[in-house]
């Protein structure tokens, strides 16, 4: 499977750019959108970086970040449109959560859930959608919003991929998610992350979805503009 997902560098690019338009188009959304930019930069991370166990010696401990240090540059972008919009709570939050999800939380959870089955990493996913209705602060819900990102992956690398069963669930999910929302806005906090990552899954499932099997034929007979090859002749009795 390719380490890139299409679907999803092009969902990312394109909330990148809404957020660096924030100054322009109004700001009023800015922290449901750097928080979705965190979800999805955590599932992009543990994309490009899918060890099961720390690699050795103590510079290890920062080797995502030495892979690809220009992955850092969207959270100085979030911090810096913040703080040109006047929301300096949301740029420090962000900032503060970038160096500590960077830091801690990634090189934590890669560490606890590389070797857990896909239910493992389900259940793990679950406490921090739930961690995320209860956080007080913006630099916690930050920081569960990249824990949402990083154990989505890890999930969905677990599972099956590139269905259509599968990309259908991952759309329910995120139709049930959005319905919450709308129903009972005190659930926003953490049916946001469960509808970001769904539709996360959804467009990672598009970017690889698999072809239809077809039976196998012989030569010729499904091709449209193939000729038919002449049979050899039979060798005389």
């Amino acid at each position: 499977m390719n380490a890139r997902l299409r679907a999803v560098d092009w969902a990312q690019g394109l909330l990148l750019a809404l957020l660096l338009a924030a100054p322009w188009i109004g700001g009023a959304w800015l922290p449901r959108g750097v928080e979705a930019l965190f979800v999805v930069s955590a599932f992009q991370l543990r994309l490009m970086d899918r060890r099961r166990d720390m690699r050795p010696g103590p510079s290890n401990w920062i080797s995502h970040i030495r892979i690809m240090p220009v992955r850092l540059l969207p959270y100085a972008a979030m911090a810096l449109v913040a703080f040109m919009v006047g929301d300096r709570g949301t740029a420090g939050a962000a900032i503060a959560a970038a160096i500590l999800g960077e830091l801690l939380v990634y090189p934590l959870v890669a560490l606890l859930l590389g070797k857990l089955p896909r239910y493992g990493a389900l259940a793990a996913l679950i406490l921090s959608l739930a961690g995320s209705s209860t956080a007080s602060d913006e630099t916690g819900r930050l920081l569960l919003a990249f824990a949402v990102g990083v154990t989505g992956c890890t999930a969905w690398l677990r599972g099956p991929d590139g269905g259509i069963r599968s990309m259908a669930l991952a759309m329910l999910g995120a139709v049930i998610a959005g319905m919450a929302m709308i129903v009972h806005p005190p659930s926003v906090p953490g049916a946001w992350p469960a509808l970001l990552i769904c539709l996360i899954w959804a467009l990672a499932h598009v970017s690889i979805r698999r072809r239809r099997p077809l039976p196998w034929r012989p030569w010729g007979s499904g091709a449209r503009f193939t000729p038919r090859r002449a049979g050899l002749p039979s060798p005389p009795s």
